[in-house]
């Protein structure tokens, strides 16, 4: 039996597939050493966090607060972020939204989601 895949239309759907990636993440053994410090209450704040993030993209809920681009730069601090490692994330995300979701919405998510890999990944290693 094919199971239908609906569109992501609101906040609870969003916070199941970053939930997901996050899986995907932690058992990647390219991605998992970017979060290899994080402890229960760092993964809950930064799955709100990343839940507002898309929520505020996709659903205009103006609930995220913060600056990606930064957050990055520390990342890349502890471990240089490279071209092959964004396009890993694209892969990983990707898996994650489209597991269980498909439509307009989705779409956008991996449009932007692409959009803002090619921001990131300009601005970062330009400075390395």
């Amino acid at each position: 039996m094919v199971t239908q895949k609906n569109d992501i239309k609101n906040k609870k759907q969003i916070r199941a597939s970053i939930e997901r990636f996050y899986e995907l993440i932690k058992k990647d053994r390219v991605l998992k050493i970017y979060f290899k410090s994080f402890d229960e209450q760092m993964w809950n704040d930064h799955l709100i966090a990343m839940t507002a993030f898309w929520s505020n993209i996709l659903l205009f809920s103006d609930d995220y607060q913060g600056n990606p681009m930064l957050m990055h730069y520390k990342i890349n601090q502890i471990k240089n972020l490279k071209s092959s490692t964004f396009k890993r994330w694209l892969m990983l995300f990707e898996q994650a939204i489209t597991d269980k979701h498909s439509g307009e919405n989705v779409q956008m998510i991996l449009e932007k989601s692409k959009s803002i890999a090619q921001i990131l990944e300009s601005q970062i290693t330009q400075n390395q």
